[in-house]
């Protein structure tokens, strides 16, 4: 694969230096050498190569530019023209000979912001297809910035570009590229398939000392000045079968192959042009009770009339087939029933109560923007470099410390697994419960003269959303739904930022204070969203993740949810150490059964935050209304639990904590668990595995200490640092056996919970390997362990959840398809809840008496309901009978 890239690049470099030789009569001497190209990144595809041009040749650009120089241009996303913006601050011209040749100067703080070079607005497109391949060169030295810098580029790991603490700060938020003279940058911009490649997002960072010239030589897919017609290519079949498959619907399930879009001509446009995608129904120009009223739109995509006119009713002026946005609109009329098949309407959310809107709807874009408040669709493709364009929190007054009208607190109980062991023994592996609880306690809630909302710690939201063109239909509607369901229950000061990804990742606005103002631009946006493209996980988290880092201003709790439906289809892999390297919970929700559960599992477990399996569509609400329930009570972040031994030769062998992170001293005398966050109401179980030694001292009492078990937390509230009293954990120590021996029920929960969790992990990895019995035995012996033990005859409640759930399991491992479609993703949430002890979303579940509702708290709980409540009864969950019974 080098040697075909090495021999490309020396390709397109030769077609390129061959415009010079042939432009003036400089004597160059110049040979291109592989040896001298040096690749910088595979994604997107960059390299330089060192000494391109001679310095004569440097200089006669310069020269030649000048005189002409003025001030630079960008293309509008959706006219086409060119047009003055901050974002790019150089001056240039550009040199005709063939295509043309940019030269560029830029001055002392002069910059580029980060952009693509392929095109976002059809009018370019269409003069000669994207630019396939950008070839940057460098015409001059630059003293100190200037660089090139590629913010979304994976570095290769075998080699770097040079030393970090030699550029700007600009330059070391990815992969950068110094100029200098005579080198040229080579990179491309779409994938080998012709898609856009994200990954290309490039920029030209501010100049601080000297000057920088450059020349950029763009490679189209087509020659430049071929023009074509309006609609981006001939209307014509490329294959004999392209009436058949039309008329089984392949318009609309495969638009893409058959009608194409402003990125990939289509190969049955003729035949397509006869189908309207809204509706699947057949255009037929005439007269007759069987014939419609036909719309053509600009774009030269046709569609019934009713069906366009109940399309753009609902505030959609972007083509459903091309993306393209339309701007003669058919008007509204009063839509007649159609004689055959039924329309496909994007609805209307139902917005808040206290939203006022006009006509009963919100347009997707508003026609008076705020800067800071700005919206896009997820079509665009212009943003900030940087994401640092957050609403300011003008509201963060300090409360008194001493204020005890809110008490938050976390209550620590302790239990032994036996109440007594005998004094002439020891015992290794005994197990010590800890278990933690968050209460919160407002004292005078009702006669308050603040408000509710600022009794709480205020969040800062990211949702990176699904926009795939699996995502289409009920599942778009429902999305929507969910999306609204949240706004509307943030507080005024909580803000809230949406990604939306398909091909490409998009943020719709940015974190916006949620008062009246802020719920309604985001519910503007949200109505806009429509569902279209590939399904890139990875650029869509890493946008999430991007809005929480380059953020002014920081409410003091965030977290990022992120839902999808369908496999990572644009081949980049998701390394999370790599790609988030933020402390920031991500909740992820995988959506259907095609979905990706190891992966979402994974983004999941690397950052603290939990995987839901949503299988019933309906449930989305219900899945993102349990979540942020919790979310909006945090009352404690960086919780750590402290254990100490109180005997020197009584040692630590083993912390059980699940997902959390936990350590040892080397002297077995000391162990840390790090928790994080806690929410209002939810409890924490950690087991601590003791060596207990045998007591020789007949003078000691009958009662020996084990452990001191401490907290440390920081209230999200007051900002404080807080510490619990230390509790000292107790044995009673009898010289002989004792008749009424105690075994606790508690800490025997937490070991079937253990066990459990264990369980559903090494058959999961059976199942994967495609050894479904032995999976199946494996859970199959663990509910007999379960059953057997004594919490589980006692009826605790946990232990009963757990038993029905691995029987769920089991039964989701009937046969290789029922696994791989819900199996996998049913055993993953599993885990994720029961290895961090907090509520995940599972299967199809709609009873609040569930198994999967072992940890849901009351807030959570009533949100559920409101989330219930809220929803029509067309929409709400059903139950239907299991397919993999």
């Amino acid at each position: 694969m080098m040697i075909q890239s090495s021999t490309l690049i020396i390709s397109l470099l030769c077609i390129i230096l061959s415009v010079f030789q042939t432009c003036y009569s400089v004597s160059t001497g110049t040979i291109i050498q592989p040896s001298k190209s040096r690749q910088i990144s595979w994604k997107p595809r960059a390299f330089v190569y060192e000494g391109f041009l001679t310095e004569e040749e440097c200089d006669h650009l310069i020269a030649l530019a000048k005189t002409e120089l003025k001030r630079s241009v960008v293309a509008n996303s959706e006219s086409g023209d060119s047009m003055l913006s901050e974002v790019r601050t150089s001056s240039g011209t550009f040199i005709e000979n063939g295509e043309d040749i940019q030269v560029l100067k830029y001055e002392e703080g002069q910059k580029y912001d980060a952009h693509y070079d392929y095109f976002s607005d059809p009018v370019n497109i269409v003069r000669g297809g994207h630019r396939l391949a950008t070839v940057l060169m460098y015409l001059s030295d630059v003293q100190k910035g200037g660089e090139t810098v590629f913010p979304n580029a994976e570095e290769l790991p075998q080699r770097g570009s040079h030393d970090k603490d030699d550029l700007s700060d600009c330059a070391k938020k990815g992969i950068a590229v110094k100029p200098r003279k005579g080198d040229a940058l080579l990179f491309f911009n779409l994938y080998p398939t012709a898609v856009p490649d994200t990954m290309s997002l490039h920029g030209g960072c501010p100049v601080l000392e000297g000057e920088k010239w450059s020349a950029t030589k763009w490679i189209h897919v087509d020659s430049f000045d071929k023009i074509v017609g309006s609609g981006g290519g001939k209307c014509s079949d490329d294959n004999d079968r392209c009436e058949q498959w039309a008329a089984l619907g392949e318009c609309t399930k495969n638009p893409e192959y058959m009608v194409g879009s402003t990125d990939i001509p289509g190969s049955c446009r003729r035949s397509c042009k006869r189908i309207c995608t809204l509706c699947d129904g057949a255009l037929k120009a005439g007269s007759g009770s069987v014939t419609r009223a036909i719309f053509s739109a600009e774009c030269s995509h046709s569609f019934h009339f009713t069906c366009i006119t109940s399309y753009v009713k609902h505030g959609n002026h972007v083509c459903p087939i091309c993306d393209v946005e339309w701007k003669d609109i058919p008007s509204h009329a009063p839509i007649a029933k159609p004689t055959n098949g039924t329309t496909r309407v994007v609805p209307i959310l139902t917005w808040p109560s206290h939203i006022k809107a006009t006509s009963g709807t919100l347009p997707c874009i508003p026609s008076q923007t705020n800067s800071n408040r700005s919206i896009t669709s997820n079509s665009q493709s212009s943003e900030p470099f940087h994401f640092n364009d957050d609403d300011p929190l003008d509201f963060q007054f300090k409360f008194p410390s001493n204020d005890k009208s809110i008490i938050r607190s976390i209550d620590i109980k302790t239990s032994t697994e036996l109440s007594a062991v005998r004094r002439s023994i020891s015992q290794k592996n005994f197990h010590v419960l800890i278990n933690l609880k968050a209460h919160v306690t407002d004292m005078n809630q009702v006669n308050s003269d603040i408000p509710s909302p600022t009794r709480r710690a205020p969040v800062d939201l990211v949702t990176v959303l699904d926009v795939s063109g699996s995502m289409t239909g009920t599942k778009i509607l429902l999305l929507k739904r969910a999306m609204g369901f949240v706004i509307e229950n943030l507080g005024p000061f909580d803000r809230l930022s949406v990604i939306t990804f398909s091909s490409n990742a998009r943020r719709l606005f940015p974190l916006l204070l949620m008062d009246d103002s802020g719920k309604q631009h985001a519910l503007q946006a949200v109505n806009c969203l429509f569902a279209g493209g590939e399904t890139n996980i990875s650029e869509g988290l890493k946008k999430g993740a991007q809005v929480m880092e380059d953020r002014r201003h920081k409410n003091p709790v965030c977290s990022i949810m992120l839902l999808s439906d369908g496999q990572e289809t644009v081949k980049n892999r998701i390394h999370l150490q790599e790609k988030l390297r933020l402390k920031i919970p991500v909740h992820t929700f995988g959506f259907g059964e095609d979905h990706d559960p190891i992966t979402l599992h994974s983004i999941a477990e690397g950052s603290k935050g939990t995987f839901s399996f949503i299988e019933n569509e309906g449930l989305i609400q219900d899945a993102f209304a349990q979540c942020i329930g919790g979310l909006l009570g945090v009352v404690a972040q960086d919780l750590q639990v402290h254990i100490q031994s109180l005997q020197l030769d009584l040692c630590l062998s083993q912390l059980k904590a699940g997902s959390y992170s936990s350590n040892i001293s080397c002297d077995n005398q000391i162990g840390f668990v790090d928790i994080g966050e806690l929410y209002a109401d939810e409890e924490r179980d950690v087991l601590v595995l003791v060596n207990i030694p045998s007591v020789e001292d007949k003078d000691s009492g009958n009662q020996m200490k084990l452990v001191s078990v401490r907290c440390t937390y920081r209230d999200p509230f007051t900002k404080e640092s807080m510490a619990t009293d230390a509790i000292e954990v107790k044995i009673y120590r009898p010289r002989s056996l004792i008749e009424d021996l105690v075994v606790s029920v508690e800490v025997d929960r937490q070991k079937n919970r253990f066990r459990a969790a264990e369980a559903m992990r090494f058959a999961r990895a059976a199942a994967d390997k495609g050894d479904l019995p032995n999976a199946r035995a494996i859970i199959d012996r663990c509910r007999m362990w379960i059953s057997e033990s004594a919490s589980m005859r006692a009826g605790d409640k946990l232990c009963v959840a757990l038993d029905a759930e691995l029987q769920e399991v089991w039964s989701r491992m009937g046969s290789k398809k029922i696994y791989e479609s819900t199996g996998r993703g049913y055993i993953l949430s599993g885990m994720s809840a029961h290895s961090m002890q907090k509520a995940t979303a599972r299967g199809d579940s709609t009873e609040t008496s569930s198994p999967v509702h072992a940890y849901q708290t009351p807030p959570m709980f009533e949100m559920l309901k409101l989330s219930r409540m809220s929803l029509p009864n067309f929409l709400r969950p059903k139950k239907t009978q299991p397919k993999y019974i």
